[in-house]
């Protein structure tokens, strides 16, 4: 393994759990959402942008972050990504590096605040 690979994956240090969006029936006809987990991955979580808005008396801040992992093709906006309590969800994916090695997950998360 050459020291750029190593090194690339060497910032690979938290883990988080993803999750695919998937629609089911409720049996009265209708549709859920639901979120099924894919398993655990290595990653790197890195801050990209936050904004605090007001709504209904209430503060909410929305961080966008790019979560790296390692290239999978199972992944598509609208699913999540969890990193102990916190819940991201995918807005775009994209080749981090043009080789096919690793994806960067451009996500949001939002949290409401008094």
């Amino acid at each position: 393994m050459s020291a750029n690979a190593r090194s690339a994956l060497d910032r690979l240090r938290q883990r988080v759990e993803l999750f695919r969006k998937e629609q089911t029936v409720d049996g009265a006809g209708g549709l859920v959402q639901t979120h099924v987990s894919l398993g655990l991955v290595w990653a790197q979580v890195m801050p990209a942008a936050g904004r605090l808005a007001e709504s209904g008396g209430a503060r909410t801040g929305q961080n966008s972050l790019t979560v790296r992992i390692r290239y999978r093709n199972d992944l598509s906006p609208g699913d999540r990504i969890t990193l102990g309590a916190r819940t991201f969800q995918i807005v775009s994916l994209g080749d981090a590096d043009g080789r096919v090695a690793y994806l960067n997950c451009l996500c949001q998360e939002t949290r409401t605040a008094g």
